[in-house]
């Protein structure tokens, strides 16, 4: 019987070990995995942060770049329309033109670097930009040259410019979902 009491209590005492130890293993395991799961939940919620803090940065600056691209059309159909000589236009487009230089640059490298999705919304609004100013050289062209009536040469400019309008408002409400969605 002596040996029975010895034995018992070591045995119970060996299983109250194991049992602590499978407690701590547990728990420790439970703590890892939570800790890997807040680190993931972590580094998606700073790569949302960040895209929606450089998409909004991108929407600024498309907003402002396709306005002022918007604005100097605008002073050249003024000019079609015989409201400015040619001179003038271009006083008011370089005037215009200031603070203005470098954004499609900046509008195009956030678009390549984060946003891949936008390329062909972005290659749309440059295109009716491309259109606008081809159309704007065949006037200054013409212009120096002739003086008549540029009602047509107006109407049609108009017409590119609400096309730029139009690509404007797609590639903004495409951008503002991929914010969103981020």
């Amino acid at each position: 019987m002596t040996a029975l009491n010895v034995v018992v209590p070591a045995i119970s005492a060996m299983i109250g070990a194991l049992i602590a130890l499978g407690g701590v293993w547990l728990t420790n395991w439970q703590a890892n995995k939570r800790f890997l799961t807040q680190l993931d939940r972590d580094e998606r919620k700073e790569k949302r942060d960040f895209i929606r803090q450089r998409g909004e940065e991108l929407y600024g600056l498309a907003d402002d770049w396709a306005t002022y691209v918007w604005q100097e059309h605008l002073i050249w159909l003024a000019a079609m329309h015989g409201r400015h000589s040619v001179q003038e236009a271009r006083d008011l487009a370089i005037e215009n033109a200031k603070g203005h230089h470098d954004q499609f640059r900046k509008v195009s490298m956030l678009m390549n670097v984060y946003f891949d999705e936008l390329r062909d919304a972005l290659s749309e609004l440059n295109l009716c930009r491309i259109k606008l100013d081809l159309h704007q050289s065949r006037f200054l062209k013409v212009a120096k040259s002739e003086t008549s009536d540029w009602t047509r040469a107006a109407k049609r400019h108009r017409t590119l410019m609400q096309d730029l309008q139009g690509a404007q408002a797609r590639f903004l409400k495409l951008l503002a979902e991929i914010i969103r969605n981020a």
